[in-house]
């Protein structure tokens, strides 16, 4: 099962294997974006990446090369979803929000 997104132009899907990120940071996740502006979608991804940012400053040690402790956090063990991907999923979802602020987000799961 995955999420499927429209926004606009946009068309994308992520995988609801690797959707605690999301709910972790937003809540709602995800579907909460359903039905929203995308300028109202954008507002509630920079929650997000505000939210994010500081679990990955918690959870820094300073002898780590990348971000080992939050990628074990997130990366789904079965291979079907990965922080990296859910990161990059949302930005491009952002760069929507930001290209069409009057449309609505659709949110299919």
């Amino acid at each position: 099962m995955s999420y499927d997104i429209d926004l606009g132009d946009f068309s994308g899907n992520y995988t609801s294997n690797g959707n605690h990120i999301y709910y972790d940071h937003m809540e709602g996740g995800l579907p909460a974006l359903d039905g929203l502006t995308g300028k109202q979608a954008g507002d509630k991804i920079s929650g997000w990446i505000r939210s994010f940012d500081y679990d990955v400053c918690e959870n820094w040690y300073s002898s780590d090369v990348g971000e080992p402790t939050i990628t074990s956090k997130y990366d789904v063990p079965n291979g079907w979803g990965s922080t990296i991907g859910a990161i990059v999923f949302l930005m491009k979802l952002l760069d929507a929000c930001r290209m069409y602020p009057r449309c609505k987000v659709y949110v299919r799961y």
